[in-house]
């Protein structure tokens, strides 16, 4: 049995794409949380609220604070969850695989071959 790994519907967004989403979109919009625990792709869609933009930071309902700038999760962030950009192809990703997925990477450098 062959294992392909597959490229997240994310891998190619990059820092200056996802602060300029949660720096310009307004407060009660959708933010997507991409988690990776555990070899799971897993996305939550949800709604962002408040902006202190004085800290750069803004809250995602029940997931906690994460960084305007990086995406990065406030409290861990070196961690596996963070902010991506609600596209369409992450979207549909996610309404596709409500419980996550197995195989798929976020690191398009790492795994050139990768399949999308």
């Amino acid at each position: 049995m062959s294992f392909s790994t597959k490229l997240s519907p994310c891998a190619h967004q990059t820092e200056k794409e996802i602060e300029k989403y949660y720096r310009s979109t307004p407060e009660g919009s959708v933010a997507v949380v991409r988690r990776t625990h555990g070899g799971i792709l897993t996305y939550e869609v949800a709604t962002f609220g408040l902006r202190r933009t004085s800290s750069g930071r803004i809250n995602v309902g029940n997931s906690g604070d994460f960084y305007m700038k990086s995406g990065k999760n406030c409290w861990e962030p070196t961690g596996q969850t963070g902010l991506v950009v609600p596209t369409n192809e992450v979207m549909a990703w996610a309404k596709d695989h409500p419980s996550g997925e197995m195989g798929y990477t976020i690191y398009p450098e790492v795994h050139r071959g990768a399949q999308r």
